[in-house]
């Protein structure tokens, strides 16, 4: 401190301020004067390298004195990140059309150029992918090959970090629609009437990775059920990257949960969530949900076992419950159809029972048709009206012959129910063997034999041994065996 003539004045113990011009000046020490001089100690100073800074020491009442120009050395200790080139966005999905750089700074912003760093880059949100250069080369880290995906108007900041440092965040960044990947049902579909026109059409987008539309596609899809009967559908091509599908009709059963899927080469399909037709559609056939099974009995007017029940269904077989029209019985040539509930029914509910049905005539391959007003007939599974077979009849006796010598013409014994009708339907195991055997033979040739049409045939009977009065006796389980009458081994 001195006077106006410049001598120190060795009495001052004021105490001083001392301000930079800019950087950081700090832990200055020793600002009080001793004998007029003030020594100072301590101080720190952070700037950049290259750029002049003063020093201002102050104290009040006595003019301001100011440093010479001085600048650090070199740069400081590693502190920091600094984006020093700002990310700037592209296509969804696509290489970052700039790519970040990111400098290791000290506290003042100089350039570490030792620093060996190496950071991690990390995203706001979206996907940051694929990124290369993330190791200081002088300091500097020049990021390559980064590829961002994200949606269209949203603000995105990428992050670098590295163990000691202070991270650092970007400026805002966003990106444009990117590739076509993807489609989705962002309208669902919702069930109508079975047959009919969709209560609500579905509507698919094509999206890229990150799902922003694709308002350039132009793409056609391809819908179908994952079952039931989907037809009609128009609108299948996308304007702007949005197929607003129209027309479709489905047919499918009531309850039954199905779903969508639409696919375009070699775009990732989608699948829409499950719907199901609300209600049954237009009655378009009969179907015999319960079939008839006929009869066997003592009398070809019996009823049949099980009676047939006839529904009217609409194309995908749900009961159609308002259908009203008369459902009309026939049966097959050769046969008179009768019931007790009449041949002709008015359906309750969609569903028309019979019942006390017959025909009058023994046969097989017995069908019965159901035909109604508006809807396609059907006929029935065939059935059989059959008698009960009850016994065995010799039809052709055994004849005489010579001795060890084929029988012939050959044994036929038929099978019967007891008022002598052929029960056509059997196909019984018959055996034969020798009933009256005076001469001590012994029977060969094939002795049990299946029936055919309800007829065994004996064709290679003989007998070994010479007599007469011999007879043959046929068996058969459940029904009364038969014996035939004598004849003549000579």
């Amino acid at each position: 401190m001195e006077d106006s003539a410049g001598n120190v004045v060795v009495n001052a113990s004021t105490t001083i301020t001392l301000n930079a011009s800019s950087g950081t000046l700090a832990s200055c020490a020793g600002l009080s004067a001793n004998s007029g001089v003030v020594n100072v100690t301590s101080c720190t100073f952070a700037g950049l390298v290259g750029t002049n800074y003063t020093l201002s020491a102050s104290v009040s009442g006595l003019t301001t004195a100011t440093s010479s120009t001085f600048s650090p050395s070199t740069f400081g200790t590693a502190t920091q990140l600094v984006f020093t080139t700002q990310p700037v966005g592209g296509a969804s999905g696509a290489v970052l059309p700039t790519q970040p750089v990111v400098e290791v700074e000290d506290s003042a912003g100089n350039v570490v150029v030792n620093a060996s760093t190496t950071i991690t880059l990390s995203a706001s949100g979206g996907t940051l992918a694929s990124c290369a250069g993330l190791s200081t080369t002088t300091g500097v880290v020049n990021v390559t090959s980064c590829t961002f995906a994200g949606l269209v108007g949203t603000g995105y900041t990428l992050s670098a970090s590295a163990i000691g440092l202070t991270s650092v965040t970007s400026s805002n960044f966003n990106v444009t629609f990117g590739a076509p990947t993807q489609l989705v049902f962002t309208t669902q579909p919702v069930g109508g009437a079975s047959g009919a026109t969709l209560a609500t059409q579905p509507v698919v987008k094509v999206e890229d990775s990150a799902g922003n539309i694709v308002t350039s596609s132009s793409i056609t899809i391809a819908l179908t059920a994952s079952s039931g009967t989907l037809a009609s559908c128009a609108g299948l091509t996308a304007t702007a990257g949005v197929v607003n599908v129209t027309s479709c009709t489905f047919a499918g059963l009531v309850g039954t949960g199905y779903t969508l899927g639409a696919t375009s080469g070699a775009l990732t399909g989608a699948t829409s969530s499950s719907f199901s037709p609300s209600t049954f559609g237009t009655a378009t056939k009969l179907v015999f949900t319960t079939q008839t099974r006929g009869v066997a009995s003592s009398s070809a007017t019996s009823a049949f076992s099980t009676q047939p029940v006839v529904s009217a269904e609409d194309s995908a077989g749900n009961v159609v419950t308002s259908y009203s029209s008369s459902v009309t019985l026939s049966i097959s040539s050769g046969e008179t159809l009768s019931c007790t509930s009449g041949t002709s029914k008015t359906p309750s509910g969609g569903v028309a029972t019979f019942s006390g049905c017959a025909g009058t005539a023994y046969a097989s391959g017995v069908t019965l048709t159901a035909s109604g007003s508006g809807v396609t007939s059907v006929t029935s599974a065939s059935f059989s009206i059959s008698n009960v077979a009850t016994q065995l009849v010799f039809t052709v006796q055994p004849s005489n012959t010579t001795h060890g010598s084929t029988i012939s013409p050959s044994v036929v014994v038929t099978i019967e129910d007891s008022s002598g009708r052929v029960v056509t339907t059997s196909s019984a195991s018959v055996t034969i063997a020798i009933g009256t055997n005076p001469g001590s033979g012994t029977l060969s040739g094939t002795t049990t034999v299946t029936a055919v049409n309800g007829t065994a045939t004996f064709s290679n009977l003989s007998i070994n041994n010479a007599s007469s009065g011999y007879t043959l006796k046929s068996t058969s389980t459940g029904l009364t065996s038969a014996t035939s009458s004598t004849f003549t081994e000579s």
